[in-house]
């Protein structure tokens, strides 16, 4: 049979012949091929099946010029897995080129992925993204619009709790962690936790201007909370009041005008004085026109007329020439009780004060210069 010659057509040698006709299998048959798959309808409409004999169903796809198997398409109870055999090759999809920006499809609920630039990877239909577990990311997280938001369902726990359900976590507790920002005109405010020699359990917010972040200077002001809840660096030494003013040289005496700002004192004894401030903690009234911090209440450096050690705690002081202060007489207190700026509370020996707000990031105290000033408390 096998040396036959079918001069008919209607059939063909098991090895040798070659087909110049269409082949046709019987329907809903596994016609084997070989012993590993066979091949058939199973009278899926439209769909020819390939099935497995004796392992999962799938296509194996062979390298160039080569019997080795460079991918494999097989399919599970649940889909289909597409691997490669090296395991060191992109699946790819579409063509080599930038008309391909269509991507992976689920018709069934109408979302998928695709790339239409050579910068994002693009969610189908606006999908949402639902990840269980844990996400770990090592970029930048930026949010497009200015609607757009990070939020969650409303979730009420209990304080201890809190810190396992926090929208946003910071872990570890050493050094300095800004965990918020946001820009201001000439700076930005962070929020973060510091913990450091001296600075354990302190919530701090910091405030850096952009000359400095330029400049590479490592200094900030803060306002720092304890775990006790007690804030820090918020009150230093005086509350104050931004005003229109001539100056804005701290320690320096000014007087009230009568139109709503203020001028350098240069007479003994005049009426309205006030002492612009750099030791404020609190302040109000800022704007575009009011720049000089007045102090209102609490202490203040400024600076002495004269000998500065002549000035004794409880002194009542008043204007002098040059912005200064001077000691009033007894006639004067009783004369002009309302000409009295304040009272002497120290005649301080150290060149620079420490009590200020202004923190580097190691937690030093970025000194104020004294310059000779004495404290009053401003009345």
């Amino acid at each position: 049979m096998a040396n036959a010659v079918d001069s008919s057509h209607k059939w063909v040698r098991v090895a040798g012949d070659t087909m110049t006709g269409a082949l046709n299998f019987a329907n809903n048959v596994q016609n084997k091929m070989g012993d590993d798959a066979y091949i058939g309808d199973q009278n899926v409409a439209g769909h020819i099946v390939i099935g497995g004999l004796n392992g999962a169903s799938g296509i194996r796809l062979a390298a160039y010029s080569s019997n080795v198997a460079a991918s494999l398409i097989a399919n599970h109870s649940d889909g289909v897995t597409i691997r490669t055999e090296s395991g060191n090759t992109w699946l790819y999809i579409g063509r080599d080129d930038a008309s391909a920006t269509k991507g992976i499809y689920f018709p069934g609920y109408g979302g998928g992925w695709y790339m239409q630039d050579t910068t994002y990877l693009r969610n189908y239909n606006s999908k949402h993204l639902y990840i269980t577990g844990r996400l770990g990311v090592d970029c930048e997280l930026r949010l497009w619009g200015n609607t757009r938001q990070i939020t969650r369902a409303s979730r009420s726990v209990t304080w201890i709790n809190g810190r396992d359900s926090a929208l946003m976590r910071e872990d570890d507790a050493s050094g300095y962690h800004g965990v918020v920002m946001t820009k201001t005109v000439n700076g930005a405010w962070t929020i973060g936790n510091y913990n450091a020699s001296g600075w354990y359990n302190y919530l701090l917010f910091s405030y850096t201007t952009d000359s400095n972040y330029s400049a590479g200077t490592n200094s900030a002001t803060t306002i720092r909370m304890r775990d006790s809840g007690v804030v820090e660096s918020a009150m230093w030494n005086d509350y104050a009041e931004y005003r229109r003013a001539d100056s804005v040289a701290a320690g320096r005496v000014v007087i009230e005008t009568g139109n709503d700002d203020l001028t350098i004192c240069n007479e003994r004894l005049a009426a309205g004085g006030r002492v612009i401030s750099d030791t404020y903690g609190f302040a109000i009234g800022q704007n575009k026109e009011s720049q000089t911090p007045i102090a209102v209440s609490g202490r203040v450096l400024v600076y002495p007329y004269g000998d500065r050690n002549k000035f004794k705690p409880g002194d009542a002081v008043c204007t002098a020439p040059n912005g200064t202060i001077d000691i009033m007489t007894r006639d004067e207190i009783m004369q002009y009780p309302e000409r009295i700026i304040g009272t002497v509370s120290a005649v301080p020996t150290y060149d620079v004060w420490y009590g200020g707000g202004n923190y580097n990031e190691d937690g030093d105290l970025i000194p104020i210069p004294v310059n000779g000033r004495i404290w009053i408390y401003v009345r």
